[in-house]
């Protein structure tokens, strides 16, 4: 509609609404199965913050936390991580700590006036937690800021890190943080990784899974629970990767090109795809993710023996209308569904061979990827 026509109408709509103005048909009571529907809705932020995420079980088994807290994240807004009780109807919330008192905070970060607000810094969050997750504990893990960009000497070239020394990384937006209600206290766990969005795998490490949020990045990262809780070691039982395609077909990850190099049949290929939302797989341990953009993608990285040196990935392109994937999730037969900016519910069925945007029927684009995967639109 554009700005100007959007400004009209709502504008007016306002204002007849200030004057009495009512909907012009009254909706009908529910009728049948529809009494069946209760919609309950909380208050449980502040007019000053607003709600990004929300988690109230264990992805992998439902029954963690029965009537238990539902945690969100406020994100830019706050450092306060907001909590409902369902049951009791109430709404609290738990400050989120950080390692470096220097940490940049939302307050200085350019902002516009606001109709409201003025110029008022309203936004106060250092912490910026982003996406919580629960553990099969019933404890609650957070995607967030623990301290500046700069990463500790361990990430970096001349490590002698696994993953650091095959792809060091200089600067990380966010780490890793965890919640245990039953002290009520907070964990900080130091990634030179950034995080977005996080997921535990179903094996025997509990390994969390993190994306790193905007196309830009240039590797997928995770944190091996179960060894972190036996050493206390987050160097250690932390490792990333770079995204690398088979692009010479011998089921193995070799020397490889860069981003910017033309392909070389003797060589694979890095890619820089950072994952917006991502998911482990039930079926297979592979973790797929979603990357934004035009058309945007569905990639799937196979771990392999020892991540570092083995994940190899391979890049599946929604077919037109269909484009850029955002948030995603996987299913318990290993189906993975993403909803699209283009406005579609799209899903890919690696067992199938299959993917479907919508109800449209087209043949899926397909790059670097290997034969046995050969994905279509239904």
């Amino acid at each position: 509609m554009g700005p100007e026509k959007v400004y009209d109408l709502f504008s007016k709509w306002t204002d007849r609404i200030a004057g009495g103005e009512l909907p012009f048909d009254k909706p009908d009571r529910p009728k049948g199965i529809e009494r069946n529907v209760v919609f309950t809705m909380w208050d449980w932020a502040a007019p000053t913050r607003y709600q990004h995420d929300a988690i109230s079980t264990d992805k992998r088994n439902p029954r963690v936390n029965a009537n238990g807290l539902i945690y969100g994240s406020s994100e830019e807004s706050s450092d306060l991580v907001p909590t409902l009780d369902p049951v009791k109807n109430i709404a609290g919330t738990i400050k989120h700590p950080f390692l470096d008192p220097k940490t940049a905070s939302s307050t200085d970060a350019p902002r516009g006036p606001s109709a409201y607000w003025g110029d008022e810094a309203i936004w106060d969050s250092q912490t910026s937690p982003h996406n919580p997750m629960f553990d099969e504990k019933g404890r609650v893990w957070f995607t967030s800021r623990v301290r500046g960009p700069d990463n500790l000497s361990f990430c970096r070239a001349g490590s002698d890190h696994p993953s650091a020394r095959i792809f060091p990384l200089e600067r990380s937006n966010r780490q890793l943080s965890m919640y245990d209600p039953t002290s009520g206290k907070f964990t900080l766990v130091d990634t030179c990784f950034g995080t977005h969005h996080l997921y535990f795998a179903e094996d025997a490490n509990n390994t969390l899974w993190a994306s790193s949020g905007g196309a830009a990045n240039p590797v997928v990262g995770w944190l091996n629970r179960k060894m972190l809780e036996e050493t206390g070691d987050e160097r250690k039982a932390q490792g990333w990767t770079a995204f690398i395609l088979d692009t010479n077909g011998n089921g193995k990850r070799d020397d490889y090109v860069g981003p910017n190099d033309p392909v070389d049949p003797k060589k694979d290929k890095r890619i820089v795809a950072g994952f917006y939302g991502l998911a482990p797989s039930p079926v297979d341990g592979s973790v797929w993710g979603s990357v934004l953009g035009y058309p945007g993608s569905i990639i799937r990285v196979n771990p392999g023996s020892n991540p570092p040196e083995t994940a190899l990935t391979e890049v599946f392109e929604p077919p037109l209308p269909g484009y850029s994937p955002r948030g995603m999730d996987i299913d318990r037969k290993g189906v993975v569904w993403a909803p699209l900016a283009s406005g579609h519910l799209a899903s890919f069925d690696p067992q199938a061979v299959q993917m479907t945007v919508g109800s449209r029927t087209q043949n899926a684009g397909r790059r670097f990827t290997p034969l046995r995967f050969a994905p279509t639109v239904c």
